[in-house]
């Protein structure tokens, strides 16, 4: 009886073992026992619940998470020196304007960002091609003087825009200081740094450096972005920076972008020129009073042509004959269109030719196609 009594006790511990061990909570113990043997996890908290292992970040566990079921021992120490683990050295930014001139390190950086960013073909990338279009100049140097006149401290002309974290280059922007602004001409960057949007964060620098040039050169207060072309997806950043405004083509003058933008939406080719501000917020008839005085400025305008190109600086008719235009794909002077045109028309392009003539100069209106629809 003793026997089979203790032969019965011990076959049903062992079932008891058999049962403990195969059980979900038991594995998931042992297993975070063993994880704890192989070393600690500054950045994890690790909790196990029902048979389950949770790994959390252990910044993330709240006093009332610890609470509940296992976790770590001294998670407080843990977090602490995850903290401390994940704190991040402090970098360097420096920004340094030179002279246009070649630079090997930027040329480098240049390769790598038309290749990755641009997809160019290597054998389309030249320090020769690099130079013609981002280092040579036509500007005129002028260095800044010491009697007062209105030059910015750097003085005028064409620049590279260093932008250096801990020394190391990580974007160049390509700018020209002219007497009424700056100019943006191009900026390329270290494609390893995309997420950082140096573009944005290049263009909000260079209009702080123009408000804080200002100061020296009061007639600084622009900044140009260079062509827009609605249509094209990668120009549209150039319409984030408000207010801006955009030239028109016909009579270049510039114009409020909100007011261009749903001519532009509707048409890739729209005289700008001719809304105004007003067109934002129409009052009652508002369409009509437009056209109104958008007829009348045009009868005003024909009607001072006579004048204007008599006593412009002997600026007439004449002058404009060889105006070179685009009319329905075919190119033809101004003095071919004339006998076709009616007094009205004529007059309407003469008073707009001569403003073009005036913009452009006597040579380029005579090589330059002006395009008629």
């Amino acid at each position: 009886m003793t026997t089979l009594k203790q032969t019965s006790q011990k076959g049903e511990g062992s079932n008891n073992a058999e049962e403990n061990r195969l059980s979900p909570e038991t594995v998931s113990e042992k297993l975070l026992s063993e994880i704890k043997k192989v070393g600690e996890f500054p950045s994890l908290a690790i909790k196990v619940c029902k048979g389950h292992i949770n790994f959390f970040s252990a910044t993330q566990v709240t006093s009332s998470e610890r609470d509940q079921g296992e976790s770590l021992p001294s998670a407080t120490t843990t977090t602490k020196s995850s903290s401390n683990n994940l704190q991040v050295r402090k970098k360097k930014l420096e920004i340094h304007l030179k002279r246009s001139s070649f630079d090997p390190e930027e040329y480098e950086l240049y390769k790598r960002y038309q290749l990755r960013v641009h997809n160019d073909e290597p054998e389309s990338i030249s320090k020769t091609s690099y130079k013609r279009f981002l280092v040579d100049t036509p500007l005129i140097e002028v260095l800044p003087s010491s009697d007062g006149d209105e030059v910015p401290p750097c003085g005028f002309g064409s620049y590279h825009q260093q932008y250096r974290v801990d020394g190391r280059l990580i974007a160049v922007g390509v700018i020209d200081v002219l007497p009424k602004c700056l100019s943006s001409k191009y900026l390329f960057w270290d494609p390893e740094f995309a997420s950082l949007s140096l573009g944005n964060y290049s263009a909000l620098q260079e209009i702080d450096w123009v408000k804080q040039n200002q100061a020296r050169c009061s007639a600084l207060e622009y900044y140009y972005l260079g062509y827009y072309i609605h249509s094209c997806n990668k120009m549209r950043y150039k319409a984030a920076y408000r207010p801006s405004e955009l030239l028109c083509p016909l009579r270049f003058q510039w114009v409020p972008f909100e007011v261009a933008k749903p001519l532009l939406d509707k048409k890739p080719y729209s005289v700008l020129s001719d809304f105004t501000k007003a067109s934002l917020s129409p009052a009652p008839q508002a369409s009509e009073t437009l056209v109104k005085s958008t007829r009348e400025r045009e009868d005003m305008e024909m009607n001072n042509s006579d004048e204007d190109s008599d006593s412009d600086s002997g600026v007439d008719g004449n002058d404009i004959a060889n105006i070179l235009i685009s009319l329905n794909g075919a190119r033809l002077r101004y003095k071919d269109l004339l006998r076709i045109m009616n007094m009205r028309v004529r007059r309407q392009m003469e008073s707009m030719f001569i403003s073009y003539r005036k913009v452009v100069g006597a040579e380029l209106s005579e090589r330059m196609v002006y395009e008629l629809q």
